[in-house]
Parts: C-alpha cells; sequence; structure tokens
C-alpha cells in the first residue's frame, strides 16, 4: 500500500509535466446543471491527464450566486460557434444525449467546422435510476435492466459443452437398459409383440 501511495503523486507530477499549459486540450461542456455537477469527480480526474474546463453552456435558467460547478458559465447553447473561435476550444461534452435527431447533427456540423472532438455523455442509467447492460442483437444496439448470462458468447459454449457432457452419457449408458427394462416388463405383464399391428378395412 505504502508503494502505491508514492507512485501517485509521481504519476501526477509526471502528468503535470507532460500536460503543461500549451499541452492543454480546453473543453466546453453542454447540458443541464446537475448533470455537469455531477461530472466533478471525473473531470479532476482528467484536468491531470491534459482536459482543461473552459465552461459550461445551458439554456437552463440560472440565478444570480449560481451552483458550485466545476467551471464557469459561457451562455446558451446557441453561443456554441461564438466560443468555439474565442476560446480555441478543442474538444466538445454533451452531458446528455440530445433531445432530437436536429440537436444532434446541429452539434455534429459544429463540431466538424471547427475541427473540435465531440464527445456525448451517455446518462441513460442517470433516468432509469438504475445499471443498464448494452447488448447487441444481430448487429442491433440494445440496453437490458439486468444482465442476461446467455448474452456472453463463452457462457453459450459453456453451457452447451455441459449439456452435452450429460445428455451423452444418458443417451448411450442410460436408455438403452431403461428400453431392455421396458420391453421386460411389457411382456411379463402382456405376452406378445411390444407393439400391436392389425390390419383393418377403410377409406
Amino acid at each position: 500500500a505504502g508503494t502505491l501511495g508514492a507512485q501517485r503523486p509521481r504519476t501526477g507530477a509526471l502528468a503535470r509535466l507532460v500536460f503543461q499549459r500549451g499541452h492543454r486540450l480546453p473543453t466546453v461542456f453542454i447540458g443541464r446543471l446537475a448533470s455537469f455537477g455531477r461530472l466533478d469527480e471525473w473531470i479532476a480526474q482528467k484536468e491531470p491527464l491534459g482536459i482543461h474546463p473552459v465552461g459550461l453552456l445551458t439554456d437552463e435558467a440560472v440565478g444570480e450566486g449560481g451552483p458550485n460547478l466545476p467551471a464557469p458559465l459561457l451562455g446558451r447553447v446557441a453561443d456554441l460557434p461564438a466560443v468555439l473561435r474565442e476560446r480555441q476550444v478543442g474538444q466538445v461534452i454533451v452531458l446528455e444525449l440530445p433531445g432530437s435527431d436536429a440537436t444532434a447533427r446541429g452539434l455534429i456540423d459544429i463540431c466538424r467546422e471547427h475541427g473540435c472532438r465531440l464527445l456525448i455523455h451517455n446518462n441513460l442509467e442517470e433516468r432509469y435510476t438504475q445499471p443498464l447492460v448494452p447488448i447487441v442483437e444481430e448487429g442491433r444496439h440494445f440496453y437490458t435492466l439486468q444482465e442476461e448470462p446467455l448474452e456472453d458468447p463463452l457462457n453459450r459454449i459453456v453451457k452447451r459443452a455441459y449439456d452435452l457432457a450429460i445428455a451423452l452419457p444418458v443417451v448411450v449408458l442410460v436408455l438403452p437398459p431403461l428400453c431392455v427394462w421396458v420391453a421386460l416388463m411389457q411382456a411379463r405383464q402382456a405376452p406378445g409383440p411390444l407393439f400391436h399391428a392389425r390390419d383393418r378395412r377403410g377409406l
């Protein structure tokens, strides 16, 4: 534990040395104040690695004083092009999934025009208040509320091998003696062939 504790300050010092002011990535955030506040810890972890939070663009009404945020308020979402030009922003992070295709397309076009990287934070777990598990069905991406073990291909292979390991011995070793025993019991109770057949006239 002492070794790990000693390595963390060294790692932070190395990150500060590598990502000096000229090598930082100015980042603008777009979204609600509450979503921005929930990223405090993530931003604190990323700042030593070069991410520099420039500020937040939001369409929410902010009163005097406002909440305690990790970066200042820069204006409304419509001010994004001007902010990108004036602040030399290299990255835009959208804090919630866009509400419409038009909004998403507009953000993509603006970021491409200014040569900015665009990240969209997946906030579905916050909306549904529980963890979501991504799955892929025939090339389509879905989320489920609980993890299905058989969604993992490795688990499917293990289950199939387990099924065969049980079924094959039963078919080879158990069923033949069982069939012989059934035939003997039938012959003892009702002498004659096991399967009865006779000709009948009809259509």
